[in-house]
């Protein structure tokens, strides 16, 4: 008789506490236990998991980490570009940032389908360590993306002195600002 815990990582959570009984689970765990089969089991309930608590797990906890309401996300990105992007700005715990890794990779190496997460494509290019591109900035910040293609495709018109194309250049795009930015 062999002891499961040798072939599987059992991940054992209180369904009440998912969140905080996953982090502390996935903290302890070493690289070896992230690489076994990942088996769910909630506590003080019946069950065998073959898949189906294991998906259950992910949807509960899915909608405590990928919300834009849980602070880790940036809530004009998903408002504008209707993705899930990393909050800049956040007051998060780095561990929270953590999780949500982890959380990716389980489900992505015990293949389990379903996890209702929408990161743009280019945070798998950011992954894979592929170089990003502007047309890349398309999907996180839209309008921002489309400001900088109109600067970059501006052409002045021809035959307009040295002062001329500033002035023009600066009444196209409305130079005069301020930004400040709060963290």
């Amino acid at each position: 008789h062999i002891d499961p815990a040798l072939l599987f990582f059992i991940l054992k959570v209180h369904r009440d506490r998912i969140l905080e009984d996953t982090t502390a689970a996935l903290q302890k765990a070493t690289p070896e236990d992230l690489r076994r089969q990942l088996k769910v089991v909630f506590e003080g309930e019946q069950g065998v998991d073959e898949g189906g608590l294991a998906r259950e797990f992910f949807r509960l906890l899915s909608a405590h980490v990928f919300t834009v309401d849980g602070g880790l996300f940036d809530p004009l990105v998903a408002q504008n570009a209707r993705v899930l992007w990393f909050n800049s700005a956040s007051v998060r715990e780095s561990t929270e940032f953590w999780l949500a890794g982890v959380i990716l990779g389980l489900v992505v190496y015990n293949n389990m389908p379903g996890l209702d997460v929408r990161f743009p494509p280019v945070v798998f290019k950011k992954i894979k360590n592929e170089q990003l591109v502007l047309e890349d900035l398309r999907q996180v910040h839209p309008e921002t993306y489309l400001s900088l293609r109109s600067l970059l495709s501006w052409e002045p018109e021809e035959d307009l002195m040295a002062d001329e194309l500033n002035s023009v250049f600066e009444n196209t795009f409305c130079l005069d600002f301020v930004v400040t930015y709060e963290m």
